[in-house]
C-alpha cells in the first residue's frame, strides 16, 4: 500500500467530520436541549413505529424533513394518548355548528 493512501483517508474523514459539525451548526441550536430527551416507554413504541409508517407511506417519495419531524411528533402523541370515542362523538358534535357559522349566504 502506497504511504500517501493513508493520508487520503484521514483527510476524506476529516472532511466528512467538519462537513458533518458545519450542518449541526446551522441547525437551530435552541432547540438541541429539547432533541432525544423523551423516549418513548416500549409499549407504546411499536405502535408509534407503525403510525409513522403509514403516514410515511400515505406521502410517499414527497417527505421532506420538516414534514417527517411533524410525522414523528403526530405518531408520538397518538401512540400516547389515542382518541377515545368520546372525543369522536365531541368533534361530530361541533360539525354542525361549524357548517352552519362558514355556510355562504345566498
Amino acid at each position: 500500500m502506497p504511504p500517501w493512501l493513508g493520508r487520503v483517508r484521514v483527510s476524506l474523514l476529516t472532511l466528512l467530520r467538519l462537513r458533518q459539525s458545519v450542518a449541526m451548526k446551522s441547525r437551530i441550536s435552541g432547540l438541541q436541549k429539547y432533541q432525544g430527551r423523551n423516549p418513548l416507554p416500549w409499549e407504546v413504541k411499536p405502535a408509534a413505529q407503525m403510525r409513522l409508517w403509514r403516514f410515511c407511506q400515505r406521502w410517499g417519495r414527497n417527505l421532506p424533513a420538516w414534514r417527517f419531524a411533524i410525522f414523528v411528533g403526530q405518531a408520538k402523541r397518538l401512540a400516547l394518548n389515542p382518541p377515545t370515542s368520546g372525543w369522536g362523538r365531541i368533534m361530530l358534535a361541533k360539525r354542525p355548528g361549524l357548517n352552519i357559522l362558514w355556510a355562504p349566504l345566498d
